[in-house]
């Protein structure tokens, strides 16, 4: 009882510096950060619950006036954290869950901070449906992104798409129920700029982005209940962003008089737009894992299909991380639909520029085309520990070959240690895939020489990669469990 006394006592004292005038933002920061970590201590004891709520109501007033105040950035920060931190521990009224919603759609559409605050933002609008702790605030809240992200693509990408796209993802959004009502994002646009090139350019896609973003850390939260995620809404969503090609050809005819449309700058934002678009997935990949199975062989299909545009660079760095994420949670039957084209990608890729030490003047172009190399790298590792169970297959001796070669030219042509080490990492997870103790694997006398040629590399992580891998394969041949021809 005294510890509770005690608490209350200090929580009102910290209050009183809520009302201190806007030139002490540097105490307001402060209290803001104290009441997180008071608040974070109180969520660990069962029996003060209740007065945590009763401490909350309380302080909600000034937390909300924060909010809208926008005054200073510093305050704004420290008020989403404390928000936060309530959020995730605390149950909120009906009224004011619907406060604190529209005070942050409002904070995300008037685009005037940084892209990190405006992370903070989303990441507390993610975990708002935490304070209803019910069966069907994280999908509701889902629901409403992602029918603000429909419509604004509905607004702005007329003629680039057929009706089909258009259509599908409310149809799913709605199936055997209401369709949710709206965030109210698309309205504060209009209310924000009334000139459609100015709304379209500066608000539009990084509004479609940051709310796709907010979808995705909802999606990889832990929430206290269990809830239904709307797959096949989020599925229709992705594919709807990825089938716009950024080398379309427009017909303005698609579009209504009142809108001016700048091509160009579609065509600079929208590999960017792909990019977020790409990253949600992995989030929904990721998310309900197990879930996703229904799902997997379209999304596989579509990857297929996007793969074969001509990406960008960090696109298909996207793409392979994509492919890497569905390959380690769905197994086998997405190794045999994926294996050949992620093999003939990677080739591609791994087959073309260059990854050696390049001259000052081309060092940023070579990072980026080594950041290509390594991803490839990686998904074709992550390929082989998902199809472990399928070393028969044909694409297996295939991907031996060209493993052992990708790894012999990084030594001969003098390639990067990170390359190397990529290289090696993968070749490695071809020969633990296999069954040593039954049968000799093909070039495995090559792919000593080449370890025992990194070990020489001393001071790199290649070197410490080939020592420790080394030890256990002489071990294992010392110990007369591998089987020489």
């Amino acid at each position: 009882m005294l510890f509770d006394i005690t608490i209350f006592i200090l929580l009102i004292k910290i209050v009183c510096y809520f009302q201190l005038p806007p030139n002490s933002n540097y105490v307001r920061v402060a209290v803001c950060s104290a009441l997180s970590d008071l608040f974070t201590r109180l969520s660990l004891f069962s029996n003060l619950r209740e007065d945590g709520i009763t401490f909350v109501a309380k302080l909600m007033p000034p937390i909300m006036e924060l909010l809208n105040e926008n005054e200073s950035v510093d305050v704004l920060e420290g008020d989403l954290t404390l928000l936060t931190t309530i959020l995730k521990s605390f149950p909120l009224s009906y009224v004011l869950y619907d406060k604190v919603e529209r005070a942050l759609v409002g904070l995300l559409v008037s685009r005037i901070y940084a892209e990190d605050l405006l992370k903070k933002i989303a990441n507390c609008l993610a975990v708002l449906p935490m304070a209803r702790v019910d069966e069907n605030s994280q999908s509701l809240m889902m629901q409403k992104i992602i029918l603000e992200i429909n419509i604004l693509l509905n607004d702005y990408f007329q003629g680039l798409e057929g009706e089909i796209e258009r259509f599908s993802v409310v149809d799913l959004l709605s199936l055997g129920r209401d369709t949710p009502s709206q965030l109210g994002i698309v309205f504060l646009l209009s209310k924000i700029t009334k000139e459609p090139t100015s709304k379209f350019v500066l608000y539009v896609i990084p509004t479609i982005m940051i709310l796709m973003q907010c979808c995705g850390m909802m999606l990889t939260n832990s929430y206290p209940v269990q809830e239904s995620v709307p797959l096949s809404a989020l599925v229709a969503l992705v594919r709807r962003v990825l089938s716009l090609n950024h080398s379309f050809h427009i017909s303005l005819t698609g579009f209504t008089a009142s809108t001016t449309f700048d091509e160009d700058f579609l065509r600079m934002r929208l590999p960017a737009l792909h990019s977020g678009c790409m990253d949600l997935l992995i989030a929904v990949i990721e998310g309900v894992r197990s879930q996703f199975k229904a799902h997997a062989d379209t999304v596989a299909q579509m990857l297929i299909e996007y793969s074969k545009r001509g990406l960008l660079t960090h696109l298909k760095i996207k793409w392979y991380s994509v492919m890497k994420s569905l390959l380690s949670i769905m197994g086998d039957g997405i190794v045999l639909l994926l294996a050949e084209e992620l093999m003939n990608n990677a080739s591609a890729d791994l087959n073309g520029g260059s990854t050696h030490t390049e001259s000052s003047s081309r060092h940023t172009e070579s990072s980026i085309h080594l950041s290509v190399k390594i991803a490839a790298l990686e998904a074709l590792k992550t390929l082989l520990t998902a199809g472990k169970s399928l070393k028969s297959q044909f694409w297996r001796l295939d991907m031996d070959h060209f493993l052992i070669t990708i790894a012999k030219n990084a030594f001969n042509m003098g390639w990067s240690d990170d390359f190397k080490l990529a290289a090696l990492d993968t070749l490695y997870a071809s020969l633990d895939t296999l069954e040593l103790r039954s049968h000799r694997p093909p070039h495995f006398g090559e792919l000593l020489d080449l370890f025992r040629t990194g070990q020489q590399e001393i001071g790199t992580k290649t070197a410490d990669f080939c020592d420790d891998k080394l030890m256990f394969l002489q071990r294992f041949i010392s110990l007369g469990l591998f089987p020489f021809d």
